[in-house]
């Protein structure tokens, strides 16, 4: 019965496409290129998106699948019911082909003689990021595929996985670069900038195709200076000047108001299309200088999307943990880690060896808050590369040093950020001489920070925030289209294709919002 009516919200929204996205119908050559992404929610900014770059170029629609594949691969995919179900609903906004990437005879000879090109320049894991072909960076987006793949927490470039795995990326490289030679692909959509399956759109940035990552509660038009998604952080402070007074201290008090039903107590979190539970609970923090001296390490997932954010300081987060634990051997201090969330169990078993080799640190239990941390200890600082305990802690005066500059945080002055390796061991040796920050003469900035990275995107839905509370785990799920559907109408569907098609004209790298009346009101200030 239940996959009766799952079934039946398919095809209502089907229907309900079929009605507002009419064919467009031409004979010309050019092509607009859609990720195939099996994700219900994005198909709804993909149908409003797509249409209005099939217009504006006058193209087909094109889904592709962003991974090499072999026959048999082929066959399982085809057969896959989700992948079958995708096809009828990208169907229903104008999709009328999907490619596969099959690499030919020819591409793989190429490949092959590419390969003992790269490879015999890879004498060190920092060599792998350099990667280039054509002049073309994809060194990242092999590095992170790999640690994704195989779920390991650093890359030894002899190990033979690599090289096959180095091989592939080359091969696909090739097809896609082949395939934009061959074929008028004017704009491209995609669901993510990194891995494997970003390494299209550094072929089509580089080529000056006009290239987008869309998701439901975002938009953003990449380029050679930001082409990932999680960039251009440095416009932060600049951007928000541009708004006006009254809306500033509007979005400064909105951002304050989620930060401390965040901080305080919250069961749940909305950022973005996702929800999380809170690492902190419902318990008030007091200071107390008589706790002992720990220093925090905020670790990360070690395995997802380690250069989401662009380079670091080392190669990898493994790396990174490594260069810390030596560095306890010649400390007299106490350290504490806390796992990321993601991945836990993953990253559990690696920091079980870690702490075996290096016994100054301890492991946090899973379920501590930071809340218990900061009443437990007197945290002298935390050490992380980016993460968001970056604009947490130091409203509890505590320093954050982040080990890079590419992080969300770089150009405010609540964190510390690190140029080099020398420096983060200087400021390590000497931790106990860093100033606490001042929270109070703080605050604003990072509110204003709050509000700029996770509550300004751009929401194609405006009861978003209501279905994904409502459907938790199953927003990913036919009954999204059910929520939305009932929710919808005319004037919010216009008013949805006008603010895209603006920020499509505006060549602007991301489309900001004012989401303080539970509302996308988009800002032109880009």
């Amino acid at each position: 019965m239940k996959l009766i009516i799952k079934t039946i919200y398919l095809i209502k929204y089907y229907l309900h496409n079929k009605k507002y996205f009419q064919r467009n119908i031409t004979n010309s050559n050019n092509i607009v290129l859609l990720e195939r992404y099996n994700y219900f929610p994005s198909l709804v900014a993909f149908s409003y998106f797509l249409n209005l770059l099939s217009k504006k170029y006058n193209a087909k629609i094109y889904s592709y699948n962003p991974r090499i594949s072999s026959f048999s691969k082929q066959i399982r995919f085809v057969l896959n019911p989700k992948n079958l179900i995708m096809k009828f609903l990208y169907k229903s906004f104008n999709v009328s082909k999907n490619i596969t990437p099959i690499i030919s005879t020819t591409q793989k000879r190429i490949s092959d003689q590419l390969f003992k090109k790269i490879y015999s320049k890879i004498k060190k894991k920092e060599d792998i990021l350099k990667v280039k072909i054509l002049n073309i960076h994809i060194g990242d987006l092999i590095y992170d595929e790999y640690l994704r793949f195989y779920k390991e927490p650093t890359i030894n470039p002899e190990n033979k996985k690599f090289q096959e795995h180095l091989n592939n990326m080359i091969s696909l490289f090739l097809f896609w670069n082949d395939y934009f030679i061959e074929n008028k692909v004017k704009s491209i959509v995609i669901s993510h900038s990194v891995y494997a399956i970003a390494i299209i759109s550094r072929i089509a940035i580089y080529k000056k195709i006009k290239t987008y990552n869309i998701g439901v509660c975002y938009a953003y038009c990449l380029d050679k200076k930001n082409n990932l998604r999680l960039s251009g952080f440095d416009k932060y402070k600049t951007d928000f000047k541009l708004i006006s007074k009254l809306t500033k201290k509007n979005l400064i008090n909105y951002g304050k108001k989620e930060l401390h039903n965040y901080l305080y107590g919250e069961k749940k979190f909305l950022i973005s299309n996702y929800m999380y539970s809170t690492p902190f609970k419902k318990i008030n923090i007091i200071s107390n200088k008589k706790l002992k001296e720990k220093i925090l390490v905020a670790s990360h997932c070690l395995t997802d999307a380690v250069h989401a954010y662009g380079s670091f300081q080392f190669p990898d987060f493994y790396c990174w943990l490594e260069f810390l634990g030596k560095l306890s051997k010649k400390l007299d201090y106490e350290w504490i880690i806390k796992i990321h969330p993601n991945q836990y169990d993953l990253n559990l078993n690696e920091m079980k060896k870690f702490v075996l080799k290096f016994p100054k640190f301890e492991l946090l239990k899973k379920e501590m808050s930071h809340n218990e941390i900061l009443n437990s200890y007197n945290i002298l600082s935390v050490l992380t590369v980016y993460g968001s305990i970056g604009h947490e802690y130091p409203l509890f005066g505590v320093p954050v040093i982040n080990a890079s500059t590419n992080n969300p945080h770089a150009t405010y002055n609540f964190n510390i950020n690190i140029n080099s390796k020398k420096e983060l061991k200087k400021i390590i040796f000497n931790i106990k001489k860093i100033k606490k920050p001042v929270a109070k003469k703080l605050k604003d900035e990072i509110y204003e920070f709050y509000y700029m990275r996770h509550l300004s995107e751009y929401y194609c839905i405006n009861n978003h925030d209501k279905i994904i509370v409502k459907l938790g785990n199953n927003y990913n799920s036919s009954l999204f289209y059910k929520n939305w559907i009932e929710k919808f109408n005319i004037k919010h569907h216009n008013k949805v294709l006008r603010d895209y098609d603006n920020f499509i004209q505006s060549n602007k790298f991301r489309m900001l919002a004012d989401n303080t009346k539970n509302r996308s009101i988009y800002l032109k200030i880009f």
